[in-house]
């Protein structure tokens, strides 16, 4: 049976995930068979695996042991729908018939407890990440994400805090004490995330943070913002957004925006800034635009009338701004909604979230570059049109289309293929009458390989691995 390591945080977004991954590609380096896991998830980027669809992180991580991800690794996932609404995702697939509260809250811990209990007759070790605090007392009764799921396998636990925002060690210390003893008992130490600071500075407080919390700090960890790992949380938006470089484009950021993840991997191509859009700005200064996903179409379509873009954006796309609508962002293009493009675009339903292959069956246009080429990617949300220029060919049916400078398609994750991605970038850098690039084409599979060992060996710097083994190797002791 498996050994386990829990990751949990004081809050939200103190860099857990990225701290799992490090870890999985740590341990993986160290011989150990390794698989992450998140009990439950609520997050609107997801990662497509064979047995279905999970939060992003956990793909990632699964990426960085070395590891098919599997459905297992996220039993649950909800992703936020509109106000109060979500769906449900069990085990890779949509429950229609489970909705939040208490009847998801009671079926819950069966579901996590059949999927860890998979994994653990498959793996060395199970690198867990909570989810938000684990001292919500109010929910107690229901959680699953962190302390439930720690004391079904007796998982040592580290918490985590982001010292970069503040209020790290208050946070740490009022966490400790709203553990009920048992709970506080899984603890093993803690870890204290996005340093930017003078480390002899920081000491003394330590000191006084292991006296009050009762547990050995296990490192220190330092800010990094170049290794553009995808992030499941809208909040790592901070670290992908930048510039401005050679090549700009602008994403625009919807209400309920999922899978913005698609767009990482232009991010690192070189002299390319991806830019959120958040709030009213002009357009012009952009090389490209993108309309991303979101799962509330509504909503979405609100934010660009209320911010004056469809007006901004009908002249450019007259001017040849290239345009991408991708999921419900191309339904976006069509008549009856931005009326960009003169067509009915609509929506059908894929059924469960599924991994594709397609052909491209653009002829003109930077699509056109790499007609016939083979291309992989995942349908969440599907839309159709007729008696348009196809874009791809998908089970022998087109699938997006291509009309002038606007590219329309369902398929997430296209700029993950290396091909698709630079042929973008060239002809963005052919209009501004910059060389094209030249250098080694990646997947962007390959292109995170890298920032997985970089982060491992930032954490062999920065944690106490030997005690951090000793952990480990107490596990499942109740």
């Amino acid at each position: 049976m498996a050994k386990y390591l829990m990751l949990q945080g004081v809050a939200s977004n103190v860099g857990k995930s990225l701290l799992a991954a490090g870890l999985c590609r740590l341990f993986h380096q160290e011989g150990y068979k390794v698989a992450p896991f998140k009990a439950w998830n609520m997050a609107l980027n997801s990662y497509m695996t064979p047995t279905g669809e999970i939060g992003r992180s956990q793909g990632i991580q699964a990426e960085a042991a070395g590891v098919l991800p599997t459905a297992d690794m996220n039993p649950l996932l909800i992703k936020p729908t509109g106000a109060g609404e979500s769906q449900v995702v069990v085990q890779g697939r949509v429950r229609e018939d489970l909705k939040l509260g208490e009847p998801l809250a009671e079926a819950a811990m069966p579901i996590v407890q059949e999927s860890l209990e998979r994994l653990s007759r498959e793996y060395e070790l199970i690198i867990m990440e909570g989810a938000g605090s684990p001292v919500e007392i109010n929910l107690r009764h229901r959680d699953v994400a962190n302390m439930g799921t720690a004391l079904m396998v007796q998982a040592p636990v580290m918490l985590v805090a982001d010292i970069d925002r503040g209020g790290a060690l208050a946070a740490l210390v009022g966490t400790m004490r709203l553990f009920r003893p048992k709970e506080r008992a899984l603890v093993g130490g803690f870890i204290l995330n996005k340093f930017r600071g003078d480390a002899e500075i920081l000491q003394p407080a330590l000191t006084i943070l292991e006296e009050r919390g009762g547990r050995p700090v296990l490192g220190v960890v330092p800010y990094r913002h170049d290794l553009l790992i995808d992030e499941e949380d809208s909040l790592g938006l901070e670290r992908i957004s930048r510039g401005p470089g050679a090549i700009n484009i602008g994403v625009f950021c919807l209400p309920y925006m999922s899978n913005y993840t698609d767009f990482t991997s232009l991010a690192r191509e070189e002299g390319v800034a991806v830019h959120y859009i958040d709030r009213k700005e002009d357009l012009s200064p952009f090389d490209a635009l993108i309309i991303p996903d979101t799962e509330n179409l509504r909503e979405g379509l609100e934010f660009l009338e209320t911010q004056g873009y469809r007006a901004q954006m009908a002249l450019l796309i007259q001017a040849g701004m290239p345009t991408i609508g991708i999921g419900s962002g191309f339904i976006m293009l069509g008549q009856g909604n931005l009326g960009l493009l003169p067509l009915q675009i609509e929506s059908c339903s894929p059924g469960q979230a599924r991994a594709v292959r397609v052909q491209v069956a653009a002829k003109e246009g930077w699509l056109g570059r790499i007609s016939g080429s083979q291309v992989q990617g995942y349908l969440v949300h599907e839309a159709r049109t007729e008696g348009a220029a196809r874009a791809f060919t998908l089970d022998g049916e087109p699938e997006g289309i291509q009309l002038g400078s606007i590219l329309g398609t369902s398929l997430h994750g296209l700029f993950e293929d290396g091909r698709l991605r630079r042929a973008f970038i060239n002809y963005l850098r052919e209009r501004k009458n910059l060389p094209p690039l030249t250098g080694p084409i990646l997947q962007g599979g390959q292109l995170r390989q890298e920032a997985y060992d970089r982060l491992a060996e930032q954490l062999r710097e920065s944690l106490d691995i030997p005690a951090i083994l000793d952990l480990v190797e107490r596990s499942g002791r109740g």
